[in-house]
């Protein structure tokens, strides 16, 4: 016999995913709590860029930082593709079919748990987020020292969280 958990994904309670409970290759953690998702929107502006050493590691930094099922990592692939974006739009390049992909893959599982934890569409989400950094600008601009001394304590704060949509049962099933 072999433990496995048994997990529907949210998005498509259809489907079925068996996982040894032994495996190590898989990330299994809770869902972010509400009020960690709004402060993981909240800490948006100050959250940096993902470094990618060079252009032949590109690939290898998006999906180590993908693997590490952290949402400050998350934001940071998609911070650095929108900006790598709009530089080669500017430029008058289009985005890469790579870039497209990762950009694609991290604003679904963002969006995903965002809405979930939010209560909010997924459809809704990328306004959503959008809507609250212009309300915190909105907020630095009006208290600027106010402001200033929350982002400083919020730097001071360390988010572990990460990205997965599955509710898992521990069942014994026989391999």
């Amino acid at each position: 016999k072999r433990l496995y958990y048994i997990m529907h994904p949210v998005q498509n309670s259809e489907q079925t995913l068996y996982l040894p409970t032994d495996s190590t290759k898989a990330i299994i953690r809770r869902v972010m709590t509400k009020e960690e998702a709004k402060r993981l929107i909240h800490d948006i502006p100050t959250i940096e860029n993902l470094e990618v050493p060079n252009e032949k590691q590109r690939e290898a930094s998006y999906k180590q930082a993908l693997h590490g099922c952290r949402g400050r990592d998350w934001i940071s692939i998609l911070k650095t593709l929108h900006q790598r974006k709009e530089e080669r739009l500017a430029a008058g390049k289009k985005i890469t079919a790579l870039d497209e992909r990762y950009m694609r893959v991290a604003e679904q599982e963002l969006y995903g748990e965002l809405s979930i934890v939010l209560g909010i569409e997924k459809e809704n989400m990328h306004d959503y987020i959008q809507d609250q950094i212009a309300a915190l600008k909105k907020v630095l601009r009006q208290c600027p020292k106010t402001a200033n001394e929350m982002m400083v304590r919020q730097d001071k704060i360390k988010s572990n969280v990460g990205f997965i949509f599955f509710f898992a049962t521990k069942s014994a099933i026989l391999a």
